[in-house]
């Protein structure tokens, strides 16, 4: 029975890694498409200071981190299809 934790902890050790490093991966793909000015509207969105939103976005353990994400993303999607809708 002891073998079998063993192994269920390593697998689940293994998810993690691999969630961990989609999440990276996701968080790289945003900061390739952030724009200038980004910052300053996420910071409005939030309350917070600019250099607060980018560096709570560095942060993964910090307090705004998952906010600053997600109004990341809801910028950056918001500036695509703003685009899409010109064109």
């Amino acid at each position: 029975m002891c073998k079998k934790k063993k192994k269920d902890q390593q697998h689940n050790y293994q998810d993690f890694q691999d969630e961990e490093a989609k999440y990276t991966m996701r968080l790289k793909e945003l900061l390739h498409l952030k724009r200038r000015g980004d910052w300053d509207k996420v910071s409005e969105e939030l309350g917070i200071s600019r250099e607060n939103a980018m560096m709570a976005f560095r942060r993964i353990h910090s307090k705004y981190h998952y906010e600053v994400v997600a109004a990341l993303e809801s910028v950056i999607e918001e500036r695509q299809k703003k685009i899409t809708d010109r064109e």
